[in-house]
């Protein structure tokens, strides 16, 4: 299944999903209305709206197995200060910082980025994969940011389905003849702004205001699933 690993390089943030496997074993998590929802390990902490969402967009699916869940690390609004030389022909004072301030708004918490199918292997049979399929999402801003680490959208999310692993479908007696395996993404949406100031350290007089503004979008949260379905 998904190995997860984490880099922080710079301000940019990288998430790389090491190879989904199927273990020989699942958890399995009954639903009131006794869905069919197997959950693997590394899936267990996907919360109840996701699997509802599975069950909405995937209503005459039979099996649906959760691989991976899981969510993308949120950067918090920060403030910072530089300490700088003049470097336009502004009219500044030889000592002086700049303090930036960078605020985001939420206008979308949870929307879907994309559902990407990526193979389906058919009611009996079990298959080597003969190439690596790889999902991802990149975080996007309009405008041209002061600090782009800041506004959080930064982020890139991959999940593979790796090369030489086996993936079996429905079983023989199942009445559903494929098994897709998919994975899906989900973003947030907002809007940033960002102020530069500079302060005189004299007597921390606010001397320069420069502000900037925009939009982002940024991966939250995915998983990698399978549906059983007929076709």
């Amino acid at each position: 299944m998904f190995k997860k690993t984490i880099f922080l390089i710079s301000l940019s943030l990288l998430m790389v999903i090491t190879p989904i496997s199927q273990p020989a074993s699942a958890y399995e998590r009954q639903k009131t209305d006794k869905s069919n929802i197997v959950i693997y390990p590394n899936g267990l902490s996907i919360p109840q709206d996701i699997i509802q969402d599975l069950k909405d967009s995937n209503p005459d699916a039979g099996l649906i197995t959760i691989y991976e869940y899981s969510e993308a690390p949120s950067v918090e609004d920060r403030t910072r200060q530089n300490s700088n030389s003049p470097s336009s022909p502004l009219a500044l004072p030889p000592t002086y910082v700049y303090k930036y301030t960078n605020s985001t708004k939420v206008t979308v918490a949870d929307a879907l980025n994309k559902d990407e199918f990526k193979f389906s292997v058919a009611r009996g049979e079990e298959v080597t994969l003969s190439r690596t399929y790889t999902g991802s999402l990149k975080g996007t801003f309009s405008g041209s940011p002061f600090d782009k680490g800041a506004i959080g959208a930064d982020i890139t999310v991959t999940a593979q389905y790796t090369k030489g692993t086996k993936y079996k479908g429905p079983s023989e007696t199942s009445s559903f003849n494929t098994r897709e395996f998919r994975i899906k993404f989900y973003e947030e949406r907002g809007t940033w702004k960002q102020i530069k100031q500079a302060i005189s350290t004299i007597n921390q007089e606010v001397i320069a205001t420069d502000t900037k503004e925009g939009t982002y979008k940024k991966p939250t949260r995915f998983l990698s699933y399978s549906i059983d379905k007929k076709i």
